[in-house]
Order: C-alpha cells, then sequence, then structure tokens
C-alpha cells in the first residue's frame, strides 16, 4: 500500500467512524424519548384504570375512561408498529453499512426490536382489557 492510498483511507475511516458515532447517538437519543413516551403512556392508563374501579363514578366517567384507555392504547400500537418499528430498521440498515465498510462488529439492534414488539404486545393487551371493560364491565 502506497502513502497517498493510506492518507486516502484515513480520512474516510475517520469519517466513517464520526458517522457511526452520530448515528448511534441519534438512536440512543431516540431510543429514550420512545421509552419515555411508553412509560408516559403506561402511568396515564395505570392512573385512569385505578380511577375506573373506583366506587361511586358515574356510568358516563367510566365510559370515558375506558374510552381513553381504548384511543391511548391504539395511538401507542400505530406510534410504536409505524414510527419505532421503520425507524429501527432504516436506522440499522445505515449503521450495518458503515460497520461493514469499517470491518468492525455490528450493533446488536435486537433490543430495540424485542423492546418494541413487548410494547406493542402490552398495549394491545390494555386495549382489549380496555374494550372488555368498556362492553361487559361497566
Amino acid at each position: 500500500m502506497n502513502t497517498e492510498s493510506v492518507r486516502q483511507e484515513l480520512p474516510r475511516r475517520e469519517i466513517l467512524l464520526s458517522q457511526l458515532d452520530i448515528y448511534l447517538g441519534i438512536y440512543k437519543q431516540h431510543f429514550d424519548m420512545a421509552f419515555k413516551g411508553v412509560v408516559l403512556y403506561l402511568a396515564v392508563s395505570g392512573v385512569f384504570a385505578g380511577y375506573l374501579f373506583k366506587e361511586g363514578l358515574s356510568k358516563n366517567l367510566k365510559i370515558s375512561l375506558c374510552l381513553v384507555i381504548v384511543f391511548g392504547s391504539i395511538i401507542a400500537i400505530i406510534a410504536l408498529a409505524l414510527v419505532c418499528k421503520k425507524w429501527v430498521s432504516k436506522i440499522e440498515q445505515v449503521v450495518n453499512s458503515i460497520t461493514k465498510e469499517l470491518e468492525i462488529e455490528q450493533f446488536p439492534f435486537s433490543g430495540a426490536r424485542n423492546t418494541t414488539n413487548v410494547m406493542i404486545s402490552v398495549a394491545s393487551f390494555l386495549g382489549i382489557i380496555g374494550l372488555a371493560t368498556l362492553f361487559w364491565g361497566i
């Protein structure tokens, strides 16, 4: 390998490492935001469920609380299934192409995919419970 090719290769490697660092930083920030959104959704659903089974509430208020849980679950499912899964797939492709070119180990995105799938299941379960309560429990 001659000196000229080493000079051309070094900046390219530095650029790729910088891009990798940027993508993984963005991934971390977005994953943290998504996780906080899920925690907020679960907290709100839990508070509404707690009020839902409180004695002395009117039927209309119970129906409203169930509807908020159901619609919140639908929004969570859509956000997780369409936005988060798609975004993780896209960033995984970009990061994998960079790591392949750098000839380093690929970053494991399986945790993000598995967490997203679990949260879709939880949101689906809460939505079904909300619907069941709406139709049979009030």
